[in-house]
């Protein structure tokens, strides 16, 4: 039987706030759950407990011991501004505890992004490298589109990305995205394994986002991803998104977080 859509936006984030993330030596996920969750026998209850108890993933883009970010910029190409996953996350922030009025600050959002453009182009045809290094902001989201480019490519200028984060004193977190029917010849797996590898070799953490999808589509298959496309985000797609970003940008549980996309409501 399917489940409503007005528990499915719940189900969602209890996924992302109560399956305690699991390090991969080298690689953190901010989405990462075993194979055989055992979500679907235990009790609401149980749920909201864990998500009050589970610890921060100890890998994750923003340490203990580090403030939360507070000026974030997006760079990456039309899986980041359709149905606006910066914005989404910015819609959480300030929803959240943390992002309200308190010590923690406010999140500022800007974004550089170029439709169809992978890592190099941002690099090469528009003003990013400029924004990182004048902007002054302390993450830098860096979102590649792996289907449209190639494995070495993204690692030649993921490189240059990150040096230029780091050196502008900002931390980089890398946005993995999802394969699609328009070029079937670059998988789930490959993205994955790309950015694993590159997570190891940089020391850079990923918000995997794709792992995410997969997960979701398994569980609740009647939630729409796909934008008609079959390629971009729905605005559910984006939404979950923003989750899988937020659990990794600021390790604060997204439950109780009240925005979300009004098909959901």
């Amino acid at each position: 039987m399917a489940i409503p859509l007005r528990s499915s936006v719940h189900t969602i984030i209890l996924f992302l706030t109560c399956l305690a993330p699991r390090r991969i030596p080298g690689f953190v996920s901010a989405w990462s759950t075993s194979p055989k969750s055992s979500f679907f026998r235990t009790t609401p209850a149980f749920h909201s407990q864990l998500s009050t108890t589970v610890s921060p993933n100890d890998g994750a883009a923003m340490t203990t011991d580090s403030s939360p970010p507070s000026r974030v910029l997006f760079v990456g190409n039309s899986l980041t501004y359709v149905h606006n996953v910066d914005q989404w996350v910015q819609k959480l922030r300030q929803s959240s505890a943390g992002g309200g009025s308190g010590s923690s600050p406010a999140l500022h959002i800007a974004k550089c992004v170029k439709g169809g453009a992978s890592l190099k182009k941002l690099w090469q045809k528009t003003k990013a490298k400029r924004e990182i290094a004048d902007g002054e902001f302390d993450m830098v989201v860096l979102q590649e589109d792996l289907p449209e480019t190639t494995v070495e490519l993204f690692e030649k200028f993921c490189r240059k990305f990150v040096a230029a984060a780091r050196a502008a004193d900002a931390t980089p977190l890398l946005y993995q995205t999802w394969a699609y029917e328009r070029l079937p010849e670059v998988t789930d797996e490959d993205i994955r394994r790309a950015h694993r590898s590159i997570s190891e070799e940089l020391g850079v953490e990923v918000a995997d986002v794709g792992s995410a999808r997969m997960r979701i589509a398994q569980e609740m298959p009647h939630l729409n991803l796909w934008s008609s496309d079959r390629e971009h985000p729905s605005e559910v797609g984006a939404y979950l998104a923003a989750l899988v970003l937020y659990r990794a940008m600021f390790q604060e549980p997204t439950l109780g977080i009240a925005d979300r996309p009004e098909l959901l409501e």
